[in-house]
């Protein structure tokens, strides 16, 4: 799992750092990273977790996929915040932004998804319009 060694050393832990966080041994971590051995289910996720990437990216099955950047945690720490109907404004607006068909379900990975076609002048307004509702909540 080459992409495990890679979101690790991003982080600057080592494999028994990784491992204490994972309840797990190094050794297991080792063998993740060398192929080896693969993990259980339980672990794959736990690692999703950790890292906050799908399994599949950890297991290279969708290679488009890539660590969610500052802004874009941002975005759904924001957006959990909201209540439905200001999370469907914000989807909304950044549908339209980005000129993209979603559903209308609220779809954390969609709005993010929807960000990151957006141009740097409109991220800059759905960040200002992102305060904006925020600071209306408090």
């Amino acid at each position: 799992m080459e992409k495990l060694k890679k979101l690790r050393e991003e982080r600057g832990l080592s494999q028994a750092m990784l491992a204490e966080q994972l309840g797990t041994t190094q050794q297991s971590i080792h063998n993740y990273e060398r192929g080896v051995i693969e993990p259980e289910f339980k672990m794959l996720k736990q690692m999703a977790d950790f890292f906050n990437v799908s399994s599949d990216y950890l297991i290279d099955h969708d290679t488009k996929e890539r660590p969610l950047d500052a802004t874009e945690q941002h975005i759904i720490a924001v957006l959990r915040k909201l209540d439905s109907g200001d999370r469907k404004t914000v989807t909304d607006l950044i549908d339209s932004l980005s000129q993209k068909e979603y559903s209308t379900t609220i779809d954390e990975r969609n709005v993010i998804d929807g960000y990151r076609n957006l141009s740097p002048a409109q991220k800059r307004f759905i960040n200002k319009e992102l305060k904006k509702m925020l600071n209306d909540k408090e």
